[in-house]
């Protein structure tokens, strides 16, 4: 039997992937983010890797698109706007 956050986990990565398949949202969208209203501030692409920085009423939130395979890589929501775009900035350094 799959445990419970697991599969709701898996259920939530896989909603996240069909919708991002079916458009690449733009600086200036507003769209939820693991259940927060986010709008997309930032957008860098390395290698095929799309980069997006999140900013919402508490925080941040920095997600990682592999183009090619059309998947969400990672999405790590931050409590600090501000810790969230140093960790936008450090994987996008890593990335290159």
């Amino acid at each position: 039997m799959m445990n419970f956050k697991i599969e709701k986990y898996y259920k939530m990565k896989t909603m996240e992937t069909i919708n991002y398949k079916k458009a690449q949202p733009e600086i200036g969208n507003t769209q939820k983010i693991m259940n927060v209203e986010s709008v997309l501030v930032e957008i860098e692409i390395v290698d095929d890797i799309r980069y997006e920085l999140y900013r919402d009423t508490n925080g941040g939130t920095v997600r990682v698109f592999d183009i090619d395979s059309g998947e969400v890589v990672t999405i790590v929501r931050y409590q600090n706007f501000l810790k969230a775009k140093e960790a936008y900035n450090k994987a996008i350094y890593i990335g290159n």
